[in-house]
């Protein structure tokens, strides 16, 4: 079966390109937003979904809803010292921090 370059690459669902090297990555595709998030920064929208968001946090757990990526501007926050549940929502457009023992899940 002759391949020729940017050709789809069924095993990746992607694009590949043939070089002197050999076949490689080509084009990325863009990944979907996350429906579940961990510590970090990340634009809603873009590094996550829109929506709601729960966590049963094991220890120390901190999030915070941002107006922008400075970390100066809160919108709400929440913190849980010994853990348990946490929950927020996040809005298109807004970045959302989270830290400590918590992974967020989308239910909404």
């Amino acid at each position: 079966m002759a391949m020729s370059t940017g050709a789809l690459c069924p095993q990746f669902n992607d694009r590949v390109t043939y070089d002197a090297v050999g076949w490689g990555p080509g084009v990325a595709t863009p990944s979907a937003p996350a429906t579940s998030v961990g510590e970090g920064t990340y634009k809603v929208g873009e590094d996550m979904e829109p929506g709601s968001y729960k966590a049963d946090c094991a220890g120390h757990g901190y999030w915070a809803r941002l107006r922008d990526d400075s970390g100066n501007d809160i919108i709400a926050d929440d913190l849980k010292a010994h853990g348990g549940p946490m929950r927020f929502t996040a809005k298109k457009g807004e970045y959302v921090e989270n830290s400590g023992d918590c992974t967020f899940t989308k239910v909404k």
